[in-house]
C-alpha cells in the first residue's frame, strides 16, 4: 500500500474540503473579480439565453422552446435542441443575483460543483487527501482556465462538473443502475457535444471494465442505466433529434467548424481561429504529457497499488490514448463514420474527458510522497499558478456592448416594436430560410397586397397603409388584428416553423407560402381580421414528456431500491476490505 496522507477515519479533512474547494475557485476566477468578465467566444449567446428564459417563465412558459430575440427578433427554435440545465441555472441566477452578477456566481458554483464531483470520482482509489488534491488540480486546469475565460462555455463547464460522475459510474466494482442512469441523464440535459463525449467514453470505459471484470453483467447493468438516463433526458432528447429535421442543423459542421479544420496544430488560414486551436493543442500535449509519464511512474510503482486502484488508473490510461487518436487527423475516418461524432465540431473538445483523468493520475503520482503535506501544497501552488496563466494567456476584455448589461440592453425584449434583437444561429435556422433577407428593424406585423405574394421578398414589396393592431406579442402566442380594404398577406417578424398554428377570427387557418428571408406569411381577407399564432405542444414534444416522467419515477424506485439493499445487512457477508 502506499504512503497515506490522511487517515480516512479523520473527521478535520471535512474541514478542509469546504475550505479549499472555495477558496481554489476564488483563485481561478480572481482576474474577474480584479478586471472585470472576460468575454469569450459564447458569452454573448449564454447571456441571452439566460435573460430569455428568465423573461419567459415570467410570462408563465416554464420550459421554453422558442427563442424570441434572434434572427432580429424573428426568433428560431433555440430551446428545442439546446440543452435547459444551463440555462435555467443562468436565468434562476439572473433573477437571483442580477445580470451583473449572474455569471461570477455561475462560475463560482459550477467550479465547486466540478471539484466536489472530482472529489467524489476520485475516492474511489485514493485516500481523501489524496482525492481533494485531484479536486483542486481538476479544478484548475489549462483547459478548464481555456473553457471559462477563452470560451466563456458555460454549459460545458457545467458538463465538467458531471463528467466525473459519469467515470465513477461505470468504474465502481459494482454498477448502480441509479448513479449510471443521473450521470448520463444530466450530461444530456446539459451540453450535447459533452453528452456525446461521455456517450462514448462509457461505451469504451464499459467494454473494458466488462473485459477486465470477465463479465457480462456488468456490461448489462451499464446498458440498463444508460438506457433509463436517456429515457429521462428524453424531454430534450426525443424532440431536438425529431425535429432537426426542420432546421439547417448540417450547417453546424460547414467551414472552419468542421473537424477536419481543428486537429491539433492544424492551419485552416484564419489567424484568430488558429490562435484558439493551437492553444488547444498545447493544452492537449501538456495534459496528454502528464499522463503519460504519471502512467509510467504508476506502472513502476504497481506493487504498491490495490487491485482496484490499477483498474482504474489504466484504464483511464487506455481511455487517454484513444482520445489522443481522435485528436489527430489519422482518426479522420472514424470521426466521418461514427455517429454523432462530427457534432463536436472541435476535436480538442475531447479534453473534457481528459481532464479528470489528468488530475486523477498526477494525485495518484504525488499521494506516494513521504511527505504528508506535499500532494495538497502542490495543488495549492498548481491553482495559484492557474491565476497567472488565466489572466495571461485566456483573458478577453469585454468592450461595453458585450457585458451583461450591453447584451440585455440590446435585446429588445421589451419594446413595443420588435426591438433590434441579435444574429440568429446558422444550425437553427429553419430549412429554406435565408436568413439575409430578414429587414432588421421591421415592424411586427407588415401589410401587403395579396397580388405581390409571388415575389416573395418582403424588402421588395410596397406596404399598404392600412396597418395591424398587435393585442399580445409573447415568444409562444402572437394576437394581432387588422383592417384592410383587399385581400391581403400579412408578413410577421417571425420565422416559420412547424409548431406554429394559425387561426383567423377563431377558425384554423393555412399559412401563406413563407418568404424567402423564413419569415411567416398569412393570408388576410378584406375587411376585419382577428389572427392567432401559437407555437404548439407537438406529438413530438408531448410523447417526450410522458416518457421522461414516467422514467423519473422508474427511476427515483430504482435509486430508494438500490439504496435500501446497499443499507441492509447482509446475514452471511464478509467484512469489507476496501483499498481506501
Amino acid at each position: 500500500m502506499p504512503i497515506t496522507l490522511h487517515s480516512p477515519e479523520k473527521p478535520t479533512l471535512a474541514w478542509y474540503f469546504f475550505l479549499l474547494i472555495p477558496l481554489a475557485a476564488f483563485i481561478v476566477l480572481m482576474p474577474m473579480f480584479h478586471h472585470g468578465l472576460s468575454c469569450g467566444h459564447d458569452l454573448t449567446f449564454h447571456i441571452t439565453n439566460w435573460v430569455e428564459v428568465s423573461q419567459q417563465w415570467r410570462q408563465g412558459i416554464v420550459y421554453p422552446r422558442w427563442a424570441q430575440t434572434p434572427n432580429y427578433t424573428a426568433g428560431e427554435p433555440r430551446f428545442i435542441f439546446y440543452p435547459p440545465a444551463s440555462t435555467m441555472l443562468g436565468a434562476a441566477l439572473g433573477e437571483l443575483a442580477g445580470w451583473a452578477a449572474a455569471p461570477f456566481v455561475f462560475l463560482f458554483v459550477t467550479l465547486c460543483a466540478a471539484g466536489a464531483a472530482m472529489y467524489r470520482f476520485a475516492r474511489l482509489s485514493l485516500w481523501p487527501a489524496a482525492a481533494l488534491t485531484a479536486a483542486l488540480i481538476y479544478m484548475a486546469n489549462p483547459y478548464t482556465l481555456f473553457v471559462i475565460y477563452t470560451r466563456s462555455a458555460f454549459s460545458e463547464l457545467l458538463a465538467a462538473a458531471i463528467l466525473p460522475l459519469l467515470f465513477l459510474a461505470i468504474l465502481r466494482p459494482r454498477i448502480h443502475l441509479a448513479l449510471v442512469a443521473e450521470a448520463v441523464a444530466a450530461l444530456w440535459l446539459t451540453s450535447a457535444p459533452a453528452a456525446v463525449i461521455g456517450m462514448y467514453s462509457l461505451l469504451i470505459l464499459g467494454l473494458l471494465s466488462a473485459w477486465r471484470h470477465r463479465s457480462l453483467q456488468h456490461l448489462f447493468r451499464l446498458a440498463i442505466g444508460t438506457a433509463l438516463g436517456l429515457c429521462v433526458a428524453a424531454i430534450y432528447i426525443l424532440p431536438a433529434a425529431y425535429e432537426r429535421r426542420f432546421v439547417q442543423i448540417a450547417r453546424v459542421k460547414q467551414a472552419a467548424y468542421q473537424f477536419r479544420e481543428n486537429f491539433l496544430f492544424a492551419h485552416s488560414g484564419d489567424p484568430l481561429h488558429d490562435h484558439v486551436l493551437h492553444q488547444a493543442s498545447w493544452i492537449a500535449v501538456f495534459l496528454l504529457a502528464i499522463i503519460l509519464l504519471c502512467t509510467v511512474i504508476l506502472i513502476l510503482q504497481h506493487r504498491h497499488w490495490h487491485l482496484l486502484q490499477r483498474r482504474v488508473f489504466y484504464l483511464l490510461a487506455i481511455l487517454s490514448g484513444i482520445i489522443l487518436l481522435l485528436l489527430l487527423s489519422i482518426s479522420a475516418f472514424a470521426w466521418q463514420t461514427l455517429p454523432e461524432l462530427a457534432y463536436l465540431q472541435f476535436p480538442w473538445r475531447w479534453l473534457l474527458a481528459l481532464a479528470p483523468i489528468f488530475a486523477l493520475l498526477l494525485a495518484a503520482v504525488l499521494s506516494h510522497s513521504y511527505v504528508r503535506w506535499v500532494p495538497l501544497v502542490f495543488a495549492l501552488i498548481f491553482v495559484l499558478f492557474s491565476h497567472h496563466i488565466a489572466y495571461r494567456h485566456f483573458y478577453q476584455f469585454c468592450d461595453p456592448e458585450d457585458t451583461p448589461r450591453g447584451i440585455v440592453a440590446t435585446l429588445g425584449l421589451n419594446a413595443e416594436t420588435s426591438g433590434p434583437g441579435q444574429e440568429g444561429t446558422d444550425e437553427y435556422t429553419p430549412i429554406g430560410a435565408d436568413t439575409d433577407d430578414l429587414q432588421h428593424d421591421a415592424p411586427r406585423v407588415s401589410l401587403y397586397n395579396a397580388a405581390e405574394v409571388g415575389e416573395l421578398q418582403p424588402a421588395k414589396h410596397n406596404e399598404i397603409r392600412s396597418h395591424a393592431t398587435i393585442e399580445q406579442w409573447t415568444p409562444e402566442y402572437k394576437h394581432f388584428s387588422a383592417n384592410v380594404p383587399q385581400n391581403s398577406i400579412a408578413i410577421l417578424q417571425l420565422m416559420d416553423y412547424p409548431a406554429w398554428r394559425v387561426h383567423i377570427d377563431g377558425q384554423p387557418a393555412q399559412k401563406a407560402a413563407t418568404a424567402s428571408s423564413g419569415q411567416i406569411q398569412i393570408a388576410i381577407p378584406a375587411g376585419h381580421s382577428d389572427v392567432e399564432l401559437k407555437f404548439d405542444h407537438t406529438m413530438d414534444r408531448i410523447l417526450a414528456d410522458i416518457i421522461s416522467g414516467l422514467s423519473l419515477l422508474l427511476l427515483a424506485f430504482v435509486a430508494w431500491r438500490e439504496r435500501h439493499h446497499h443499507a441492509r445487512p447482509h446475514k452471511h457477508a464478509q467484512p469489507a476490505a476496501p483499498p481506501v
